[in-house]
């Protein structure tokens, strides 16, 4: 199973759900739930903005959990 790390890659560039909220133009409360591993859906137009804005490959935006 995959699970984002997305909150993981906000902690290491010291950022929040809500600056990343703000940059992506969406609401805070989806954000949250991507950052949580609580989204069941997920556009790819929406993974490449998130690779662009925190500035990783999209293999980095995910870890394998056993």
């Amino acid at each position: 199973m995959l699970r984002f790390r997305i909150n993981e890659i906000l902690d290491e560039q010291e950022r929040s759900a809500y600056w990343l909220a703000q940059k992506l133009d969406m609401d805070y409360h989806n954000v949250k739930k991507l950052a949580d591993g609580d989204a069941t859906m997920v556009k790819l137009s929406t993974l490449e903005k998130l690779t662009d804005t925190l500035k990783v490959n999209i293999d980095d935006l995910f870890k394998k959990i056993p």
